[in-house]
């Protein structure tokens, strides 16, 4: 009997030695060293037997033995090791569980910074200098600036219509002299004051944004800006998911294509 024993921890001996790729081979060898552990503790080679189990629970924290299959006593000296390593198990469980989930992270990322780059492109913007000196919010505009550019574009606007507006309406309120004096309708020369102030008011403001704009739009100035558009998707990736996560081995990134119909 001992004798089988032996010759079956010769030949375990190689695959309890290996490192486990994927899961059919982690099972496997999960296996190889139970039986190994046995073997060894039939033969009174305890330490050994204990080191074997130790390394298995270490690298798969819920292997557990069939009590129909080994000697009760092996079962007993399994059940006191898992007892005495539970703390250390509880703890190597939750840093896989914690490193899967960073590992999930990490994949969705790159899917997400793959569908990024098959969706969306990045296009170069030129902005002539001398736009820059054009009122009415076409510097920011050019900057890229649209929302602080239709501020400018309506402010500018307005005054400039109040402007011509009470310019007119003065001249038609102003004697044809030019002169208030002599006026029959008091009210009236009150009005052409009031449309003299508005437009002056008015003209003012406007000289003021419109310069303030321009000196806005040449000190934001930018010659070239990138900014990223979305895309159609490539009719060659039409009904394809990508899928990128760790190789199987370990040995790094993997990217997957996978289509749906």
């Amino acid at each position: 009997m001992n004798g089988e024993y032996a010759v079956a921890i010769e030949r375990l001996r190689p695959l309890v030695s290996l490192e486990a790729v994927g899961t059919r081979g982690a099972v496997l060898i999960t296996a190889a060293r139970r039986y190994y552990a046995a073997c060894l503790y039939a033969l009174r080679q305890e330490a050994e037997a204990r080191t074997t189990l130790e390394r298995m629970l270490r690298e798969d924290p819920d292997a557990r033995l069939d009590q129909t299959q080994y000697d009760p006593r092996f079962v007993r000296f399994f059940e006191l090791l898992l007892r005495e390593m539970q703390p250390e198990l509880d703890r190597l469980r939750t840093e896989r569980v914690l490193s899967r989930e960073q590992a999930e992270t990490r994949r969705a990322a790159r899917e997400a910074l793959m569908r990024e780059l098959l969706t969306h492109a990045t296009v170069d913007d030129r902005a002539p200098r001398e736009l820059m000196w054009v009122p009415f919010g076409v510097g920011q505009i050019a900057n890229g600036q649209r929302g602080l550019g239709a501020v400018f574009l309506v402010t500018e606007l307005v005054l400039a219509a109040s402007t011509v507006a009470t310019y007119f309406a003065h001249q038609v309120v102003t004697p044809a002299d030019g002169t208030l004096e002599g006026v029959e309708e008091f009210t009236q020369a009150q009005t052409a004051q009031a449309l003299e102030i508005t437009n002056w008011v008015s003209a003012g403001l406007l000289v003021a944004v419109a310069a303030a704009g321009i000196a806005h739009a040449n000190v934001t100035w930018q010659p070239e800006r990138r900014r990223v558009v979305p895309v159609p998707m490539p009719p060659e990736f039409q009904g394809v998911r990508i899928m990128a996560g760790a190789a199987p081995d370990g040995s790094g990134a993997r990217v997957g294509l996978h289509v749906r119909f």
